[in-house]
């Protein structure tokens, strides 16, 4: 089964360590996938360690500790994922920034 996957624009939920601007998602390819495809993610603000993705919706599949550069990472698509948006957290040292 192919997921949509999709990113509105007030809809994806980002949290950042205080003082850092919350991370931006400016194109994902591919838009349709399946459990176990690849996926990657560009923008801006990832940080390696402390970034977490989840596919459907905030309480979607999450994919923990992706490969991540600052402005690209690539995820696979987790089990449970359903189709919906990509939302993006970054937590750092117990505070965040919604």
């Amino acid at each position: 089964m192919k997921l949509r996957i999709s990113i509105p624009l007030l809809a994806a939920l980002w949290l950042s360590p205080a003082g850092a601007a919350p991370p931006t998602i400016t194109s994902f390819n591919p838009y349709f996938g399946s459990v176990g495809d690849t996926v990657q993610i560009y923008g801006s603000g990832f940080i390696s360690g402390s970034t977490t993705v989840k596919f459907g919706g905030p309480g979607g599949a999450t994919v923990v500790s992706p490969y991540v550069e600052p402005t690209h990472m690539e995820v696979h698509v987790p089990t449970g994922a359903t189709t919906g948006a990509i939302y993006v957290s970054v937590v750092g040292q117990g505070s965040t920034l919604t």
